[in-house]
């Protein structure tokens, strides 16, 4: 029973790979990160986390010749010493021995096999891999990974999740930086990344999600504790919004937060189930609401790494990530902005208020 349904081997090079195009040398300042294995997380064809999602999305990018304009990273899997920053030993085990027992159901939503375990070390480890480069490099990067991970709490496996992967990127890269952004964008609000530093000021969580939804936090009484407290940013939305909501809110809410911030490296869950066709939830924003969401967030000057989360709805999937992916490589949209006079919502404005006025960051 799917409880979150809405109602509807790395290369080492001295210096960075050039691409020759018309004649000129082309620094590759995008990273994408993706292996092999990340298809052998093998949910069943009926499961919506599955992995015709990441194929869908490989084809997409194979047929818009992506792939020459990037650097690819060949992913590592996690070190369980990183792995265990985030989560406890014992949580780890119980997956590695589930799968080595042939796999089976971590909760109603969240299925393992035999391969699950080291695709989940892969996802994290690829995650771990951008983030390094882009403190090192300041690159940006973007993980074709599975499975997702905002949902899993240290101790627990939840919502299609296995190990939190932006969450021991995250708490990896505090190491070196004191001040980092985590900018969900998934549709559900990602409980597990909240709850791993809902007592940290870092890094800074800002969620914008859709209310009532699995799994039901994300609240915007839900501040932060101790030396947290203020720095855990959500904003919850009803049913329904547009692409003229978002980026209304990323406008007067979202990037002065982030700029009165200034974080040194922004990692975002890129979840692509707010689109109107997903099937797991209500929201109504088209492919270009990334593609506008991720323009604004360049604006900040600032190292991007995304790691993928949700989106059920395998066209619209693709299309939201390739838009994504063309954002940062600065170019422009697969298709302008749709221009139908979209109004702004009460709703919009009141939420817009309301963030700004409890959040002093």
């Amino acid at each position: 029973m799917d409880r979150r349904n809405g109602g509807k081997n790395q290369r080492k090079t001295q210096k960075r790979p050039q691409n020759k195009l018309n004649n000129k040398a082309i620094q590759l300042t995008l990273n994408i990160a993706y292996h092999k294995d990340f298809l052998n997380h093998k949910t069943g064809k009926h499961h919506p986390e599955n992995p015709e999602r990441l194929k869908t999305i490989l084809k997409t990018l194979q047929k818009n010749n992506i792939w020459s304009e990037v650097n690819k990273i060949n992913p590592p899997k996690i070190d369980l010493k990183t792995l265990e920053n985030v989560h406890t030993k014992n949580h780890i085990k119980n997956i590695q021995k589930t799968t080595k027992n042939g796999g089976g159901q971590l909760d109603p939503d969240t299925t393992i096999t035999p391969d699950s375990y080291q695709t989940a070390l892969r996802a994290c480890g690829a995650l771990k891999k951008l983030v390094e480069n882009a403190v090192t490099q300041k690159n940006d990067g973007i993980a074709l990974n599975r499975p997702p991970g905002h949902h899993a709490l240290p101790n627990k496996s939840m919502g299609f999740c296995i190990f939190n992967n932006i969450a021991v990127a995250a708490k990896h890269a505090t190491k070196k930086l004191d001040k980092i952004l985590i900018f969900d964008w998934d549709v559900h609000h990602g409980n597990g990344t909240q709850k791993i530093f809902y007592q940290n000021k870092n890094p800074l969580y800002i969620s914008i999600h859709q209310t009532p939804l699995f799994p039901n936090t994300g609240k915007t009484k839900e501040t932060g504790q101790g030396k947290g407290k203020g720095y855990n940013i959500n904003i919850p939305l009803p049913k329904g919004m547009t692409d003229t909501d978002y980026n209304y809110i990323m406008e007067k809410t979202i990037i002065p937060k982030i700029k009165q911030y200034k974080p040194k490296l922004i990692l975002i869950s890129a979840g692509y189930d707010a689109h109107k066709n997903d099937p797991l939830a209500n929201m109504n924003l088209t492919s270009n609401a990334y593609y506008q969401m991720t323009k604004k967030l360049k604006t900040t000057q600032t190292p991007i790494v995304l790691t993928l989360e949700g989106g059920y709805q395998k066209t619209a999937l693709a299309n939201s990530t390739h838009q994504t992916i063309n954002a940062l490589l600065d170019k422009k949209p697969i298709k302008k902005p749709n221009k139908n006079n979209q109004k702004i919502s009460k709703t919009t404005k009141e939420k817009t208020k309301q963030i700004n006025k409890i959040y002093k960051i």
